[in-house]
């Protein structure tokens, strides 16, 4: 499992064909490239988007057209299907992607510096599909008696531990530093530790 999910490995660097991110859906990890600047919007990337958008719950939304290359995709679950490849990979349906997630160091400063409001860590399990998440959510307020989503569809968490449920799940544990959390992707809930 350990090579299969590159479980201990290092951000991939910057591809020469722009920054690399993986799609966690429901059933699959995709793993692609785009050009941040074929994104753009009046200045703003992606990231930048999705914060800009998140209060009007549309911040997933700025994902919607992305079209990646040089693509890897991985069932979590207990699929038969294995690992596959392909030179391109469009997104159809924001509701099936749980998380966002920067891999390489240009995409992961971008999403940071867009959630740079989301400062105050709350050590949490998120039960959103059939995964377990355990990680820091950035919450936009120190205030804990109002929802971290009551204002927002998505929301960075940090230090995350990723794990499918599903028996003969193929994704068992997948650390990752920083994700965005689709907040309306099967999200059962949460519990603060």
């Amino acid at each position: 499992m350990q090579k299969m999910f590159g479980l201990g490995a290092k951000k991939q660097p910057a591809s020469k064909t722009g920054w690399n991110i993986k799609l966690l859906t429901k059933a699959y990890l995709v793993e692609g490239s785009f050009q941040p600047k074929d994104y753009e919007s009046g200045g703003l990337d992606v990231f930048a988007l999705a914060a800009a958008s998140a209060m009007a719950e549309g911040g997933l939304d700025a994902f919607k057209h992305l079209r990646l290359t040089d693509v890897r995709v991985q069932p979590t679950g207990n699929l038969a299907s294995s690992e596959e490849s392909f030179s391109e990979w469009g997104l159809l349906a924001l509701d099936e992607i749980v998380a966002i997630i920067p891999n390489d160091q240009a995409s992961l400063e971008s999403a940071q510096k867009a959630f740079k409001d989301y400062r105050h860590p709350m050590d949490v399990v998120v039960y959103a599909g059939p995964y377990r998440i355990h990680a820091k959510l950035m919450a936009d307020t120190a205030d804990r008696k109002r929802s971290p989503f009551a204002m927002t569809q998505i929301i960075p968490l940090t230090d995350a531990e990723i794990e499918c449920q599903l028996p003969g799940a193929k994704l068992t544990k997948l650390p990752v530093a920083w994700l965005l959390l689709n907040g309306s992707a099967s999200l059962h809930g949460y519990g603060v530790l």
